[in-house]
């Protein structure tokens, strides 16, 4: 029986841009991924690792994060985002080991089951805050903080942790 949720990385989009060729069908095996190509291209069906499938998973979001503008609500302790369409905004909230995004893209990884879902937003915070990756910022949380909008103003923010998980900025 087919795992839909499995086609939200492994899927006929994720193929064309990794082949950057029109694809007809992906099917999902144990341990690869076959892509066929539609027909004319002149390529040959391909068993693939799904390494690869989930190595672009995570880089097109952050690819894509380079186009999200970040702000900080120091008021409030949280990041806004806005969406793609710039109908409405989300909200992205740090925790000492992952981040938490009220977008459609990080609650469908939630819900599917995937162990720290990130998406565009949460990869811009990221960089915002001047992490490279997840890891990155696990391994450094705590350390100083410097809120780009407040930096001429020589106020510093702190990482702080407050009540089991949840991350505060106090200045």
């Amino acid at each position: 029986m087919k795992n839909p949720n499995l086609y939200y990385i492994y899927s006929k989009s994720a193929a064309q841009r990794i082949f950057d060729a029109e694809v007809k069908k992906v099917q999902i095996f144990h341990n690869c991924i076959l892509v066929v190509f539609n027909k004319g291209q002149g390529l040959k069906p391909k068993f693939v690792a799904k390494r690869v499938f989930k190595a672009h998973f995570a880089e097109y979001r952050k690819a894509s994060a380079r186009q999200v503008f970040v702000s900080y609500k120091p008021i409030y302790g949280y990041f806004r985002a806005p969406s793609s369409n710039l109908q409405e905004s989300y909200r992205i909230e740090l925790f000492p080991r992952h981040l938490k995004c009220s977008c459609a893209d990080w609650r469908t990884q939630e819900e599917i089951g995937i162990k720290s879902p990130m998406c565009k937003h949460a990869y811009a915070v990221l960089d915002y805050i001047g992490n490279t990756s997840l890891a990155d910022y696990i391994e450094r949380r705590g350390c100083e903080f410097v809120d780009h909008q407040r930096q001429t103003e020589g106020t510093d923010i702190y990482l702080q942790e407050v009540h089991q998980e949840k991350m505060t900025y106090d200045y």
